[in-house]
């Protein structure tokens, strides 16, 4: 019996142990829990965040496409308005355009054949007063141009008779030294 004591007394000690850790296992272990604490809540805080990131995101990606389908509305109904004004627009001038066929011809059978025949006579007049005055004005130049051919002409001729005096002269000078 006394070895089943002694056996008995071994394996309480052996459990002792166990469960008794020293000081250093404490101290490691309490470390270790601590770390893995701490890496379980950085973890969380990281997944919060791309929870959140991936939440604005969304937010942001939606509020664009918002935006972008209400300005699209917006310029769809702009142009909607200019193309109807422009329709409207182009069937009054064709409305005036209609309205006004032939008024011109109607407006030339309603006018006075006198005052017609007047402002005809008019205007052949003031046409002959242009020709009169452009015919004076060139018959002007003409004179002027052939003047100046002439004072051209009477230099010549006087630059020659000059120079037939001077040699003349030269000449009788010439044969009075002989």
């Amino acid at each position: 019996e006394m070895h089943s004591s002694t056996n008995k007394k071994t394996s309480s000690e052996a459990k002792r142990r166990l469960i008794r850790p020293s000081p250093g296992e404490v101290e490691r272990l309490l470390k270790e829990e601590r770390d893995r604490l701490r890496k379980l809540r950085i973890q969380h805080v990281r997944q919060q965040s791309k929870a959140l990131a991936s939440t604005l995101r969304n937010r942001y990606k939606s509020k664009v496409l918002t935006e972008l389908s209400r300005m699209s509305r917006e310029i769809q109904c702009e142009e909607e308005l200019h193309i109807a004004l422009e329709e409207q627009q182009l069937k009054e001038l064709h409305a005036r355009s209609v309205k006004t066929v032939g008024a011109a011809h109607s407006d030339g059978k309603r006018c006075d054949r006198s005052a017609v025949e007047q402002l005809r006579q008019e205007i052949e007049i003031d046409n002959q007063r242009k020709a009169d005055e452009r015919y004076e004005i060139a018959k002007r130049t003409e004179m002027e141009q052939k003047e100046d051919e002439l004072k051209t002409r009477r230099f010549h001729i006087a630059a020659r008779e000059a120079a037939l005096e001077i040699e003349k002269d030269r000449s009788h000078h010439v044969a009075a030294l002989a």
